[in-house]
């Protein structure tokens, strides 16, 4: 009994110094990859790992953009490649694109997610939707007290921090486990084993067609207009977006905010001023897409996503 006990501890003790460098390559795989990145579900599991991956790994060989906002550009209803980000991906085979975008993802969420990830990266695309952070946010990233404060954001439990830290030292697997899930599945094991789990009987059955999208009329434009003027603060989402324009142009980055337009409401002139006060760091774009480009008033069919994605790259490719 003393010897299995044994023999159990030392192939318990191997497997968990070989954690690191499965990590490492599972990661590279999953991050680094080819296929369209996104996350599993639109569930906010996998950005804490994706935190981690970036900030441990700043040096890239490919130029990197990310995607922040909520489920327009998560894109709802979407296959993960036929989502905007990994549309733009296809028109810039030079860059690596991450579609780091949640259902429900406000600027707060955005902008506490940037500032972590800025050094990393070299593009940020960040869709402005309300002012909000998510409260679960500071157990899965590094949040300062400045901005716990800001957001009403509650701090980790100091006790249970001290002793992930203890154990996360001398135990790679307990320090790496919802890494490795991540690089394995894009989410949880259970998220992933629930979703997936009617996977085999809905091959073995016929499924029934998928409903062909919308015939779309119109065109998607997008203007950023750019004319001196007072940068307005008035309200946090400008805030915000100020604050997160200062940090682009002291790490020497570009941020590009997103601004989806349906009827013609967008207010050029704060764009205008933002835009000349900041450039060329950051940017407002105007995005109008019509109604009709859409399945319910607000989603982009896959048609429209690419209409959106060239628009984009044409927009960030002209002189």
């Amino acid at each position: 009994m003393k010897r299995r006990l044994v023999l159990i501890l030392f192939w318990l003790i191997a497997i968990d110094q070989a954690v690191p460098f499965l990590l490492e390559r599972l990661e590279r795989r999953h991050y680094e990859g080819t296929s369209a990145f996104r996350f599993e579900n639109s569930d906010l599991f996998a950005l804490g790992p994706l935190v981690q991956y970036l900030r441990d790994h700043p040096q890239h060989a490919h130029r990197r953009v990310v995607f922040f906002g909520n489920s327009m550009l998560f894109g709802y209803f979407l296959k993960p490649e036929e989502a905007v980000p990994a549309q733009l991906q296809k028109l810039q085979p030079d860059a690596r694109v991450y579609n780091a975008a949640v259902n429900g993802q406000e600027l707060g969420t955005s902008y506490l997610v940037a500032k972590d990830i800025i050094d990393s990266v070299d593009v940020l695309y960040v869709q402005i939707v309300g002012a909000h952070a998510n409260p679960l946010l500071p157990s899965l990233i590094p949040v300062e007290d400045s901005d716990l404060r800001r957001f009403d954001l509650d701090a980790p439990k100091r006790v249970e921090t001290r002793m992930e830290s203890w154990l996360g030292r001398v135990w790679h697997l307990y320090a790496d486990n919802y890494r490795l899930q991540a690089a394995l599945f894009g989410t949880s094991t259970r998220v992933f084993v629930y979703m997936h789990k009617k996977d085999p009987l809905n091959a073995l059955r016929l499924a029934h067609p998928r409903e062909a999208w919308p015939a779309i009329q119109g065109e998607v434009s997008l203007r950023a207009p750019r004319k001196p003027g007072r940068v307005s603060d008035w309200n946090e989402q400008l805030r915000i977006k100020n604050d997160l324009a200062a940090l682009a142009r002291a790490h020497h980055k570009r941020v590009v905010f997103l601004e989806f337009e349906w009827t013609n409401n967008a207010t050029d002139g704060e764009d205008a001023a933002f835009n000349a006060a900041y450039a060329p760091y950051a940017e407002t774009i105007i995005v109008h897409v019509p109604p009709a480009l859409t399945f319910d008033g607000q989603h982009l069919v896959p048609a429209s996503s690419a209409a959106v994605a060239a628009a984009l790259a044409k927009h960030e490719a002209a002189p």
